[in-house]
């Protein structure tokens, strides 16, 4: 009987996410933007109803479908989407937090945009510094062609170096942003489909595992090894030490929201407080990482609770 289900319920999400996927490569505006969001919701559910080991098979099932798209791409896109889903329904299935949901759909994203960002590097033909160069350039004639002064070579150098810079940044806020909607998506189906789900608590409740400093440690300790630039291995140690700072970051700042809260400062104050914090933030990112790497430590919240 328990098999009988999980065929019939994988037959009726998998012509769905035939469906999405379908949509989804099709130039059609916003359809096509739509579709791609939802792509991992019939595998979530799946996941969410009969557990990971059936959910695997559904995603190898629906690679194999993607190649009913007559599309290279096919494949690729619906083997990551409806991995995204497999893990966003076996975290919801284990009774993970909100945020332990959240994060585990973001690091899935970026893990994804990160193999490809490498696949790409590795496999074109010109260097990303050089694509870099060449659409500065590109832009810095059609600047010249309407009289606006362009560049000069060190200047350009140097705006191919910055680009190059937030490469990971870029990643980071893409792996997010997909995480954000499909956790959003995902609530409406399931309070839709009437099914219990997680939600992301108040900012001031994130509190983050304690591995994530160790991970940070680790991969800092590494970047003093010197790894050569444009390698690899310097990819992945700025990647980890850009990912996990960030969430370092968001630790201090839920900290800090939570002493607000704590103290009722008023909420002028606070939006004030907070605008300056990212101000300072941006110029030294260190000192919010070094007040949540603190609360980790020495667990500030719990003090603060007592």
């Amino acid at each position: 009987m328990k098999n009988t289900t999980i065929w019939s319920d994988g037959t009726k999400l998998g012509l769905l996410f035939l469906l999405l996927l379908i949509l989804s490569i099709l130039n059609i505006p916003l359809v096509n933007l739509i579709a791609l969001l939802a792509l991992p919701l019939p595998a979530a559910l799946f996941a969410r109803r009969h557990g990971v080991r059936p959910g695997l098979g559904f995603v190898l099932a629906m690679t194999l479908v993607g190649l009913v798209s007559f599309n290279l791409a096919g494949p690729v896109i619906a083997f990551m989407f409806a991995t995204v889903g497999l893990v966003l329904g076996e975290a919801e299935r284990q009774r993970k937090s909100g945020i332990q949901v959240f994060l585990s759909v973001g690091l899935t994203y970026f893990l994804f945009v990160f193999l490809g960002y490498l696949l790409f590097a590795v496999t074109s033909e010109a260097s990303v510094a050089q694509l870099i160069r060449g659409q500065l350039e590109e832009a810095q004639q059609m600047a010249d062609l309407a009289g606006v002064p362009g560049l000069d070579q060190f200047s350009l150098t140097e705006q191919v170096q910055t680009v190059q810079a937030i490469i990971p940044i870029i990643l980071v806020i893409v792996a997010a942003t997909y995480a954000f909607l499909t956790f959003w998506f995902a609530g409406l189906m399931f309070r839709r489909l009437d099914i219990d789900h997680q939600r992301l608590p108040a900012f001031r409740e994130w509190d983050f595992p304690r591995v994530f400093l160790v991970l940070y440690l680790i991969f800092l300790v590494l970047s003093f090894t010197g790894p050569e630039v444009g390698t690899p291995f310097f990819a992945v140690v700025q990647n980890a030490i850009l990912l996990l700072g960030f969430i370092l970051m968001l630790q201090g700042f839920s900290l800090v929201a939570l002493v607000f809260h704590e103290k009722r400062v008023s909420m002028g104050l606070r939006i004030f407080s907070f605008i300056g914090l990212v101000l300072l933030s941006i110029i030294m990112p260190m000192i919010m990482r070094l007040v949540g790497s603190f609360d980790m430590i020495l667990r500030l919240r719990e003090r603060l609770g007592q």
